[in-house]
């Protein structure tokens, strides 16, 4: 078997998706789990009570999803009137919490509960989360026989399925409801308040402030309510416990911020600080009102110590000074003495130097000064005895042992994080060599040779092999477990490397036919700039800050591509016309046809002109002796008339005007990046100009589409845009998801409508004739590959309506506009650099490149960026009523990424098979260099300070781009084999 032209491609493109996956298997985080022997001996434990007491009887734990600390510990407004009153007056303790990145709810709630810090990959295990299986506070709370009751995030379940005495969750994922998310858990206050409640620990989780970020922003006019109704219901929740007896503690706090535009999941500094207040009866009323700065792992340590736990083992965290400050001096000295021998302990389990810092000596120092204390103040001495000596070496005594604390604890903070060396450096290897072997066949044509089974087996042998030499050498690597996914993801990449090696053994001395001028890279200085131009962006990506702000970069080099057309065409323009001494004579229609027939067939090309299967026009090349003139979108197969068909150079300039304006205009429709995202940009202030001016933005988006859309089967498309605008402002349901669901309908039917165009489906009931499709047949079949080229042009054209329709519902309506805005951009640059490659002013491979680059600039126009809060979660909940992963994964993927991907497809409609491939070619050689670059980068910057907060985010952008274009591929493989050797037919009868 020949493997070669778009198989050899989505073989390359499945293979390096496999190692980019190992890649990410092999970022590994240190889960310390400390020897319980040396926990126990390897520090003194006779100064340790047996018995630790619980200084509360009630335990409440409210987490306000995305509570920003600007609600609430930060700011001097009372956005929630009842608490601030606690704050100011010194009956309450407020701290702003500091997270770690990724500021999403699974590692954000592993980290509160345990005190550790969760790995960067817990992002994507959060739509699927498994039980804990770490040390953690509910784990311990259930062993002493705490009662706990639970009720909010259904999060928490998969976390703790058997932890809790009574729960009831709600689904986290559907954002689009903000009321009764919340409802669903004040309900049960009543008579979880009630004095016959039977209940220890009391967990609430409330979401309705994080999904109104993610629908309407943190500016939204329904945040006041909402802190509003959080602030009755802590009002409540405390009045409840002061009228009963009891020590409670109430806990207020969010798993982690909200961004400026209402997601979470970045690093920025709304996203990665929270607000948090401790609210007791125990603690003294005159208290400092100061708010204090911590971290979200201190309150794992400070719950732990005051509910009378051992500490979780694999806590990294310490307890908040200023809220044990009240306790007795015996209890606060055993309290620090247990997490400080507990923080040395993990440290020493996982391999560090406790000595580092002098943590061990502050320890040792801290015990001398503790048994000093004891001796001449035995626990129950009086206090009339106490020397006041030794209530100054027991004071002593508990900074040290602060001290020593916070020494372990940064140590092990920063070192939480370690690599599967092997793992990365084969991955990287593996992506390395393939983006070598796809740049050297795009330089030069390697001789095709069969690819047999018996190949194939023999390079899985080697590759077996290869695998047993180095698990014998690093046994400890992940590629070694059979039973992990990492071996199983690189033997794609291997075997395809290997065949690839042993193919181009086989070929030495067979002669390589260097690229034809039209596919490679001779192609003037337009194509080297392009190259260039990539090469500076993969280049940027080294750097942390232009990785931040790489949409700057992407927007420089596309308005500079811009300008290096125009500049092209006026050279050429000025050199044409010195040739001709001034003529501009146009093509008579008898020649035109002429030489349009004879292009036809020099380029084995399809039929033109409005085709029987409704495909819009198609376009060719002329080889006439007016190099100004261009084959319009009209041309017919026989010119009628006689007359003149021409369309001008300086038609082309005028298009590339208006996409220099329109560059302009979406660049500043959305602030992205990272320094300059608070700025006000077009979007905000359409935001800001009330629902009429955002209808008629709408309206004219929407209608813009309509028009450019309209030609493939206009009433379904006015059905999608009308469902469209019903979505944003529901005219038959009150949540505009029926509209929304009416919008579904009319895409998909739009691509079944695309398939029955194409010839690919029939709805004629079996056994009836139809003599018009008889003769279709017949003519198929005498036209050969023309007949399976206009039905791949009608489906791919029918799957660009379907997707920018399905794209544009699941944009905010500010961006509704935009998108069309976009899809127009689509048309001119696809048209535009469609004419220039036929008539020989760029490259095919030029054209596609440039393309390629404004396709990167159409990911940042979204307002996307390289962190993961830009992602807009709630476009995968638009017109589904009910909660299905899967289908939210993808739409909320369709929503990020079909921006590069409609460009892509747009040019990729007007080509003809050999040209779609060589533009996949082209466009994959772009994106596996700057991927192979990236890995390399990442790599050797593993121990830098931003390698999780910017490096590996990026990282998963560049996988999502891959899988976005292999995709692509895919799609473009299958129609082409349907279309050309599967003649689908469906008889309903």
């Amino acid at each position: 078997m020949l493997v070669k032209g778009v198989v050899r491609l989505l073989a390359e493109e499945g293979a390096v998706v496999g190692a980019v996956l190992a890649y990410l298997t092999g970022i590994i985080t240190i889960r310390p789990h400390p020897d319980t022997a040396a926990l126990m001996h390897s520090f003194d434990d006779t100064l340790d009570s047996p018995v630790k007491s619980s200084e509360v009887d009630k335990t409440v734990l409210v987490v306000i999803d995305a509570l920003r600390a600007d609600h609430l510990a930060s700011t001097r407004q009372p956005l929630m009137p009842h608490l601030h009153k606690l704050l100011e007056s010194g009956s309450a303790r407020g701290y702003i919490l500091h997270t770690s990145s990724p500021t999403v709810t699974l590692p954000r709630l592993k980290s509160m509960v345990t005190g550790g810090i969760p790995g960067f990959m817990d992002v994507v295990e959060n739509f699927g989360a498994s039980e804990l299986t770490e040390d953690n506070l509910i784990r311990r709370w259930k062993e002493r026989g705490r009662r706990i009751h639970f009720y909010g995030d259904d999060t928490w379940l998969r976390l703790f399925p058997h932890h809790f005495n009574q729960h009831q969750a709600v689904t986290s994922f559907f954002v689009s409801d903000y009321t009764e998310v919340d409802r669903s858990v004040t309900q049960h206050l009543e008579r979880e308040l009630s004095p016959s409640a039977q209940w220890d620990v009391l967990i609430l989780h409330y979401l309705g402030l994080d999904h109104i970020g993610h629908l309407e922003g943190p500016t939204s006019h329904l945040i006041g309510p909402k802190l509003i109704e959080m602030d009755t219901v802590l009002r409540d929740i405390l009045k409840a416990l002061q009228d009963r007896s009891e020590r409670f503690l109430i806990v207020v706090c969010g798993d982690h911020g909200m961004s400026d535009a209402g997601g979470h999941g970045g690093s920025s500094h709304s996203e990665v600080t929270t607000s948090a207040l401790l609210i007791s009866n125990t603690f003294p009323t005159n208290m400092d009102t100061t708010v204090r700065e911590a971290r979200q792992i201190d309150l794992t340590t400070t719950l732990a110590v005051l509910t009378g736990l051992d500490i979780p083992l694999s806590n990294l965290g310490r307890p908040l000074p200023f809220v044990l400050a009240h306790l007795d001096l015996h209890k606060r000295l055993a309290g620090h003495r247990r997490v400080a021998r507990q923080l040395l302990s993990v440290a020493r389990s996982c391999g560090l130097n406790p000595d580092h810092g002098n943590a061990e000596l502050l320890f040792e120092e801290a015990t001398r000064l503790h048994k000093l204390y004891l001796e001449s103040h035995p626990v129950f001495a009086e206090a009339k005895n106490i020397s006041t000596n030794r209530v100054k070496d027991g004071e002593r005594a508990v900074r040290f042992y602060q001290e020593s604390e916070r020494v372990a604890s940064k140590e092990l903070t920063s070192r939480q994080q370690s690599y599967d060396l092997p793992t990365i450096f084969t991955s990287l290897l593996a992506v390395l060599v393939i983006c070598l072997i796809s740049l050297s066949r795009h330089i030069r044509q390697p001789p095709h040779r069969e690819v047999t089974s018996m190949l194939v087996a023999w390079c899985c042998v080697v590759a077996l092999v290869a695998w047993l030499l180095l698990c014998a050498a690093t046994p400890a690597t992940a590629i070694c477990y059979p039973l992990s996914p990492t071996p199983w993801l690189l033997v794609l990449p291997v075997v395809y490397i290997l065949v690839v090696t042993a193919t181009a053994l086989a070929s030495v001395g067979r002669r390589y036919v260097p690229k034809s001028s039209d596919g490679g890279p001779s192609g003037g200085w337009v194509w080297w700039g392009c190259v260039g131009g990539c090469a500076v962006h993969t280049i940027s990506l080294l750097g942390t800050s232009l990785v931040e702000e790489e949409h700057q970069t992407v927007y420089f080099l596309a308005t500079s591509l811009h300008f290096a057309l125009v500049i092209s065409l006026a050279a050429h323009a000025l050199r044409d016309q010195s040739g001709r001494g001034g003529d501009s004579g146009g093509v008579q229609g008898a020649d035109l046809n002429a030489q349009y027939i004879k292009a036809e067939a020099g380029r084995g090309g399809r039929r033109s002109g409005g085709g029987k299967w409704g495909q819009a026009a198609t376009y060719r090349g002329l080889e006439d002796d007016d190099p100004d003139a261009l084959v319009g979108p009209t041309l017919p197969t026989n010119v009628r008339g006689g007359g003149k068909v021409r369309v001008r150079g300086r038609r082309v300039m005028v298009v590339l005007g208006l996409s220099l304006v329109l560059a302009r205009l979406l660049r500043a429709w959305n602030a992205t990046g990272d320094k300059w995202r608070h700025l006000e940009d077009l979007g905000d202030m359409l935001r800001g100009q009330g629902d009429r001016v955002m209808m008629g933005a709408v309206i004219g988006g929407l209608g813009l589409t309509l028009a450019l859309l309209g030609p493939t089967c206009w009433p379904l498309v006015l059905l999608a845009c009308v469902g469209t605008y019903g979505h944003h402002f529901p005219f038959l349901t009150v949540t505009g998801t029926l509209e929304a669901q009416l919008a579904h309908v009319a895409i998909f039917l739009l691509f079944v409508c695309g398939l029955w165009r194409a010839q690919l489906v029939t709805f004629r009931p079996h056994g009836h004739k139809d003599q018009s499709q008889d003769q279709q047949q017949y003519e198929d079949q005498d036209q050969g590959d023309e007949g399976s080229e206009g039905r791949t042009e009608t489906l791919l054209r029918h799957s660009y309506a379907a997707l920018a329709l399905l794209a544009l519902l699941l944009q905010r309506p500010d961006n509704t506009p935009l998108l069309a805005l976009l899809l127009l951009q689509d048309r001119l640059a696809s048209w535009f650099l469609h004419r220039l490659a036929l008539t020989r002013r760029l490259t095919p491979a030029t054209a596609a490149l440039t393309l390629h680059i404004l396709a990167l600039a159409h990911f940042f126009y979204q307002g996307n960026s390289n962190s993961l809060s830009t992602i807009e979660v709630r476009s995968g909940f638009v017109g589904i009523g009910s909660f299905h992963p899967a289908l939210h994964g993808i739409l909320i993927a369709t929503h990020t990424l079909a921006a590069p991907a409609l460009t892509h497809l747009a040019y990729l409609t007007h080509l003809n098979r050999e040209s779609r491939h060589q533009a996949l070619g082209v466009w994959w050689c772009a994106r596996v260099s700057c991927l192979a670059l990236y890995l390399a980068n990442l790599t050797f910057q593993r121990n830098h300070l931003f390698i999780w907060t910017v490096l590996t985010p990026k990282l998963l952008y560049e996988g999502a781009h891959t899988l976005s274009l292999t995709a692509l591929t895919l799609y473009i493989w299958g129609v082409e084999k349907v279309c050309t050797v599967l003649q689908v037919t469906y008889r309903f009868e």
